[in-house]
């Protein structure tokens, strides 16, 4: 099976598709046309995975957070990021609902939090999409960590989305 497509073209008109003509103008709008486009499909695209998921539990200690899967750190350069905004989806459960569960993005080159889920104490994955992360100046590693209790399995997982904040 092949796919063919018509040539680009600078025309405006886009209900016709025409050949490439040379010197034919490519303006700002259809620029902007594209740059939406690609914009949207960054967004909701392919998402990084940072490990974990809904079946393997963690009991990790009263107070004591621990990696979810320390083969799945990143190193995100932050100086790099040309204005992209990089939000963390989180998905987390509980076993028992007497155990709080919670997720962190830890930036363990400096020992920071880059985002933090919020608490839940759900026996059903909770999904909290768009928590923006802090992203450091320079080169740094990243994980994702979890925090349970010494009693009762705690579940959760994440990805990171990167886009461009319109202005």
């Amino acid at each position: 099976m092949s796919r063919t497509f018509a040539p680009l073209t600078g025309n405006p008109n886009l209900t016709t598709i025409q050949p490439y003509i040379f010197d034919d103008g490519w303006g700002y709008q259809d620029a902007e046309r594209a740059r939406q486009a690609l914009d949207l499909l960054a967004y909701i695209g392919d998402h990084l995975p940072l490990g974990g998921d809904e079946i393997t539990g963690h009991v990790t200690g009263a107070a004591t957070w621990e990696a979810v899967d320390p083969t799945k750190a990143i190193s995100i350069d932050g100086d790099n990021l040309g204005g992209m905004t990089i939000e963390v989806l989180f998905f987390y459960k509980t076993e028992n609902a007497a155990q709080a569960v919670q997720l962190r993005l830890r930036n363990t080159t400096d020992g920071s939090d880059a985002a933090v889920s919020t608490s839940s104490s759900s026996t059903t994955l909770v999904a909290q999409a768009a928590v923006t992360a802090t992203i450091a100046s320079g080169v740094k590693s990243y994980r994702l960590e979890i925090l349970g209790g010494a009693t009762h399995a705690v579940f959760g997982a994440a990805f990171l989305r990167i886009r461009k904040v319109p202005v």
